[in-house]
Parts: structure tokens; sequence; C-alpha cells
């Protein structure tokens, strides 16, 4: 629902049972969420534009503005993450940062200026 301002109120989002019960993992970037599951499995949702969410293929989702975003979370298997578990992440504006159970780095998201640490 939403409050008169326009903004929403807070409310239960729905996900699939294999997303919750979460770690006390979740975070936000500008447009979009993660989130780790208790099994390591990295989630997200919201703005999909850039590669934010890590989801290669965003034909076919839905639009906001004609901006493709994902509205409920989705496990992220793109760059590797299918087989990893993730055990901290973190997101900007742009892109994101996630460690892997064995402490490697993964980023995605826009790379421009050097933000995911590749050219």
């Amino acid at each position: 629902s939403s409050s008169a301002d326009g903004f929403a109120d807070p409310y239960g989002v729905e996900a699939s049972p294999c997303v919750w019960p979460c770690q006390a993992t979740v975070v936000c970037g500008d447009s979009h969420s993660l989130a780790i599951a208790a099994g390591g499995q990295l989630y997200a949702w919201g703005k999909a534009y850039a590669g934010r969410c890590g989801i290669p293929d965003i034909a076919g989702m839905p639009t906001d503005d004609d901006v493709p975003y994902q509205p409920i979370p989705r496990h992220v298997v793109s760059g590797g993450l299918a087989d990893r578990k993730v055990v901290a992440v973190a997101g900007g504006r742009w892109h994101n940062l996630a460690i892997g159970e064995g402490g490697e780095l993964y980023a995605w998201g826009a790379a421009d200026g050097g933000r995911c640490g590749f050219p």
C-alpha cells in the first residue's frame, strides 16, 4: 500500500520458500536490493538496468519508466556465483561486490570509472 505522499508503507515481501530464512544480510543499492540466504545463495531484486541485479537476460522483465526490473528476489547464478556460497555482499548505486566462501571477490554492474575493479 502507499501513503498519501506516494511512498510505500512497509509490508511483507513474498518470496519463494528457498529464499527465507535469510541470514542477517540484506543490503540496498540505489534502486535494487540483495540478500544472502541461509545456504549462501545470493538473491537480487529491483531495477536490473546496467547489470545491477547480476541477471544478464533482462528480456521479458516488467518495466517501470522503460527500465527493466526484477519484481521478486531471484537467485543470482551468473559470473560463477551459481555454485558458490556468498558470505558478504555490498550494494552501490550502480554496482555490487560480493565475497565468496573461499575469499574470492565478485563485482558486477556498471563497470565504468573502474568501480568494479577491472578495465
